[in-house]
């Protein structure tokens, strides 16, 4: 951080990214979520943006998926900025192992990288 903005280097200490950044997370996969302008995007290690910022939110690579959150829903892209799972949920996090945690319309489930339900936690009885 510099003047408080983020930026990146490479190992020999030569900015890749110069520190214009509002808030900036860590490399996964190959790229790294970037807040710049108001808008969410990603980096890739050459500080060049792989995924223009277009989102409100965006996570980092887990399982080749990224959790973005946009028009107030979240769902999932791939690295090619892809739509892997709609963004129809209220909430979601990363993918770990094969799995996601999502919430929408007050219940609480785990979603498999296509999206299907495979684990209902919570689920407001009607």
């Amino acid at each position: 951080m510099l003047n408080g903005q983020y930026g990146f280097i490479d190992k020999t200490g030569n900015f890749i990214f110069p520190p214009s950044l509002s808030k900036a997370g860590e490399f996964s996969e190959g790229f790294a979520p970037v807040l710049y302008d108001g808008n969410w995007g990603y980096i890739d290690s050459k500080g060049k943006f792989a995924i223009e910022p277009q989102y409100t939110y965006c996570g980092k690579f887990c399982d080749g998926l990224a959790v973005v959150r946009k028009d107030g829903k979240w769902g999932y892209i791939d690295r090619n900025n892809s739509i892997v799972i709609k963004p129809v949920y209220d909430y979601a996090e990363d993918f770990n192992r094969g799995a996601a945690f999502v919430w929408a319309n007050d219940a609480m489930y785990y979603i498999n990288k296509s999206g299907v339900i495979i684990w209902t936690l919570i689920k407001k009885d009607d």
